[in-house]
């Protein structure tokens, strides 16, 4: 039997990256279809004469980026772009505003254009202490709040380097290195965020989806670092962010994929579980992608749920008390129709196990329905179905455990449908009716049910058919149940009946080695009857029953010397009504 504070140990569900279908090297990412400009290879040196006009200076950097790409240069060109963009357009000289945008774009696509030319490891290095991210994220901020579409500044310039920006980001988040520093870039996953969010009116127009994606990808690695999971998680709206690009049916499959996964990787962590499962509008949202028709957005959004099903025992109780069990019924369809996608299958049945504990036991069972489809799952026994087979078990058998009777033996709904379900699938097959076997052994060891099992008579008629089973586990479950209800004085009258009596009568007759345990539940079972005016009477007419309690009696041998003075007591009592 399993403990009330039993634990089920959860591993959080993340996923890492993987490269995109093209398996292009990261210094091959930049998009072959973008028109390529032709650099110069001068090899002048950048000049600060503060004599030069804005468009000598804007010519000058870009014939020198060949040559800058050393970290002090590049932090210098850094401090110097991100100067342009914290100027107003009219400081800057004979440059109108849209002029000087475009320049800005051409010099940002120009460099990363080139790191990525000269390697994955140049980007990273370059990448450090040179303020590119501080940049980038200025960049995307300036970009996305533009108001309309501009031409020619931040319009299709802005397009392909937005494009670049996004794609790079997420190239260096493919790097391990990168995750914490990218994390705590004070403002990068906000921004990325930003440039994918259709309430953006830039974005709404003019991202293009491979940026979209390249963007929540970059986001998405860099929650797969767990100090940064909980950073990201408290940053204003992005959780909202992800969830509405997940929920919106406007976006690619892979975008939307991307953004389930981001929420999945938060999900994994501790403290995001609590906020995650306290907010009704993150519930509602999920339990809808539950049964999204992106294959990828389901399977992502299962795994958070299981992420999520982990939680400590508050957490599991508002995730099945939500909008009534919303999520039982959810989890039930995906599992019903579960075996045409093996993996959602068996993920279903595992959050429903995890969710199962004493605090949530009656809202999960006043789900109707639960029961039977998890006794049917608990009785496949193909070998391909050992894994989800064990699991409905396990689920049954804690369910089973922690559901009880009300005041005065009254029998609240989960205790109803479980009564019932198991009574109406036991005879179905062999397996099955060791499934229902181990849940009524189960349901019976808490004292407070044994008079509704008593009063439930198609469930005592079911432990009577199964007590007379030649499988001997399926028969001493059902026995010790027949045990455990006849030790409440209020029930042994109502098994005095031939139903029970008769295969009673046959159990205490078994003989052999491994029927020596059932002989002694069964002989135990027939002493707490006759403590009863009514099962007394009965008994002593069931003459078999009267010799194998004598003979237990009289053998010398026998190692059970507590019953054995029982059984003499038992048929002093009954002799004078002989």
């Amino acid at each position: 039997m399993m403990s009330n504070d039993q634990k089920i140990k959860q591993e959080p569900v993340v996923m890492k990256s993987f490269i995109h279908p093209s398996k292009r090297s990261v210094d091959q990412c930049h998009d072959p279809a973008s028109p390529q400009r032709s650099y110069s290879t001068d090899d002048s040196t950048l000049d600060d004469d503060s004599s030069l006009t804005p468009d000598e200076e804007d010519d000058i950097l870009r014939r020198n980026l060949d040559t800058i790409m050393d970290s002090d240069s590049l932090k210098s060109l850094c401090e110097r772009l991100s100067a342009m963009l914290d100027t107003p357009a009219a400081s800057l000289g004979r440059l109108r505003g849209n002029e000087c945008d475009e320049k800005i774009n051409n010099l940002v696509c120009d460099i990363l254009v080139r790191l990525h030319r000269l390697g994955k490891e140049n980007l990273m290095k370059n990448v450090r202490n040179t303020g590119l991210l501080a940049l980038l994220v200025k960049y995307m901020d300036r970009v996305a709040a533009a108001p309309v579409r501009q031409s020619p500044g931040f319009g299709g310039g802005a397009d392909d380097a937005m494009d670049k920006v996004a794609l790079s980001l997420r190239c260096l988040s493919l790097e391990e290195t990168m995750w914490i520093p990218m994390g705590r870039e004070p403002g990068l996953p906000q921004a990325l965020m930003q440039i994918c969010n259709d309430d953006n009116q830039y974005s709404a127009k003019n991202t293009s989806e491979r940026c979209r994606m390249n963007a929540v990808w970059a986001v998405s690695n860099i929650a797969y670092a767990p100090a940064n999971r909980p950073l990201l998680a408290k940053m204003p709206g992005l959780i909202e962010s992800a969830v509405m690009m997940a929920s919106s049916a406007g976006r690619s499959h892979e975008v939307r994929g991307e953004a389930m996964r981001l929420i999945m990787n938060l999900s994994s962590d501790i403290t995001n579980k609590v906020n995650m499962v306290r907010n009704k509008n993150f519930l509602s949202s999920l339990i809808r992608l539950l049964l999204d028709a992106s294959p990828t957005v389901q399977t992502r959004a299962l795994g958070t749920v299981k992420n999520l099903s982990s939680a400590q025992v508050e957490g599991k109780v508002l995730l099945v008390s939500f909008k009534d069990g919303a999520l039982i019924e959810v989890l039930a369809r995906i599992i019903h129709h579960g075996l045409e996608d093996p993996s959602m299958y068996i993920k279903a049945l595992k959050i429903l196990r995890n969710l199962c504990c004493p605090q949530t036991a009656e809202t999960i069972g006043n789900c109707e329905g639960i029961f039977a489809l998890l006794i049917k799952e608990g009785s496949r026994d193909e070998p391909e179905n050992t894994e989800s087979s064990s699991v409905a078990r396990k689920a049954l058998q804690m369910l089973a455990g922690s559901i009880r009777s009300g005041p005065q033996g009254t029998i609240p709904p989960c205790q109803s449908y479980l009564l019932r379900d198991v009574s109406k699938q036991t005879l179905c097959n062999m397996s099955t009716m060791s499934t229902c076997a181990m849940v009524l052994a189960q349901h019976a060891s808490l004292g407070e049910n044994c008079f509704a099992i008593a009063t439930h008579k198609e469930t005592l008629n079911t432990l009577a058919d199964m007590s007379d089973s030649y499988v001997v586990s399926i028969k001493r479950n059902a026995l010790c149940a027949l045990r455990d209800v006849t030790r409440d004085s209020r029930c042994a009258p109502l098994l005095a009946r031939d139903r029970i009596l008769s295969p009673l009568s046959r159990a205490c007759e078994l003989s052999g080695a491994s029927y020596i345990e059932c002989r002694r539940i069964a002989l135990a079972i027939v002493v707490n009857i006759s403590t009863s005016n009514v099962g007394g009477k009965e008994i002593v007419k069931k003459e078999r029953l009267m010799a194998s309690l004598a003979r237990y009696a009289a053998a010398p041998d026998e190692e059970d010397n507590g019953l054995k003075q029982n059984i003499i007591r038992t048929m002093m009592l009954l002799l004078p009504a002989v």
